[in-house]
């Protein structure tokens, strides 16, 4: 409520966002393409609701470049998901935007200091529609 521009907070799937093609500036994904439904589904909604100059900024886990850890999640994955509550350490962040028409822009890749590997890859950046 004292927020300095107008909020409105709505509760829907990803997969089927409520919202106006090309209606939206900016996105902020955060943790989630990890345990939605289907992510390029939602990455598809998000496309067609950003304006074309618009931007996704996000931070998210996934899937490791680093072969070895990407071979420990896959392992993990099958008893990891039920007890993280749907969460998935597999899901390829960059590549899955790029494939639902982005383009990125700037990006950081990282694992998070103290946290097992296979759990803490993170990518975090912008992108625009392709």
């Amino acid at each position: 409520r004292a927020a300095c521009v107008p909020i409105e907070i709505r509760q829907a799937p990803a997969e089927k966002l409520p919202l106006d093609a090309a209606s939206v500036d900016t996105a902020v994904v955060t943790f989630t393409l990890c345990s939605v439904q289907d992510p390029m589904q939602s990455l598809s909604e998000l496309r067609r609701v950003l304006r074309p100059e618009g931007q996704v900024l996000f931070l998210e886990h996934g899937l490791s470049h680093d072969e070895p850890v990407a071979r420990w999640q896959r392992r993990l994955n099958p008893w990891w998901k039920p007890l993280a509550v749907g969460c998935n350490l597999i899901r390829p962040v960059l590549s899955s935007f790029q494939a639902a028409g982005f383009r990125i822009g700037e990006c950081e890749e990282y694992y998070l200091p103290r946290t097992p590997r296979p759990m803490g890859f993170l990518s975090r950046g912008r992108a625009q529609p392709a």
